[in-house]
């Protein structure tokens, strides 16, 4: 979208367009559920209606998706202002360069089962490592080479991370709250990306890095500190895993 509107606003409205193969493709592959029978649906919705509950995955998950856009949303804020006042580009630039971190993640996000299968949950600790890679090395960045490079392994982490915590959420989530858990996930996301600036603002004037380049490195320290405890959620669910191997050879 963002390389759209260099061309004009009414093309940036183009990318919802891309709604209509989707459609296509979900009525063509996707299968629908049996009509329940009048009986099971009101057991279903009666049971389910007393027993909306939020355990601690849920928790957890919502205050993670709330810190990984409230420190993402710089990307989308700084970027045109890094580019332009360091002589890298212009503000089309800033517009294609933006746009190519969510052309890069949203592929590798519909991939995210073929990543899985390969990586497991360390998908989760090494897609936000490659996030936090690409906020430092935007950073740094001294040209338009270097920076494109800094954006797709962001884009890349990106679709790799966010995609492992809603695959979570529907793991971990109580069956019958599962709408619930979702909607305090997005609700805490859209938090997240509204109170960026003003959160961003506030570290930034703590530790005196307001410039885009300092904002970069927050985030990244922010991605690393994320990233740290994604290491641990592995490491808990590979002992998990383990002994409960043990225990069935036993």
């Amino acid at each position: 979208m963002s390389y759209l509107v260099t061309i004009s606003w009414h093309a940036a409205f183009a990318i919802y367009l891309l709604v209509i193969p989707v459609l296509i493709l979900f009525a063509l592959f996707v299968p629908l559920p049996h009509t329940a029978t009048p009986r099971q649906t009101s057991q279903t919705t009666t049971k389910a209606a007393g027993n909306h509950q939020i355990n601690r995955p849920v928790v957890v998950i919502s205050i993670l998706m709330f810190l990984v856009f409230t420190f993402y949303m710089p990307f989308s804020y700084e970027l045109p202002s890094l580019i332009v006042n360091e002589g890298l580009g212009n503000a089309s630039t800033a517009a294609l360069i933006a746009g190519l971190s969510t052309l890069v993640s949203i592929p590798i996000g519909a991939s995210f089962g073929f990543f899985f299968k390969r990586l497991h949950d360390r998908i989760f600790p090494l897609g936000f490592v490659l996030v936090a890679a690409g906020f430092l090395l935007i950073a740094v960045a001294t040209n338009i080479i270097f920076l494109f490079i800094a954006v797709v392994i962001l884009g890349f982490g990106f679709g790799l991370g966010v995609p492992y915590l809603y695959n979570w959420l529907d793991w971990a989530a109580p069956e019958q709250s599962l709408n619930l858990a979702t909607t305090i996930v997005l609700v805490l996301v859209n938090i997240g990306c509204f109170v960026s600036p003003t959160i961003m603002d506030a570290l930034a004037g703590a530790v005196g890095h307001g410039t885009p380049r300092g904002m970069m490195v927050l985030s990244g320290v922010a991605f690393i500190c994320i990233a740290i405890y994604a290491v641990g959620h592995y490491l808990h669910v590979h002992r998990t895993q383990a002994n409960v191997a043990g225990d069935s050879r036993d």
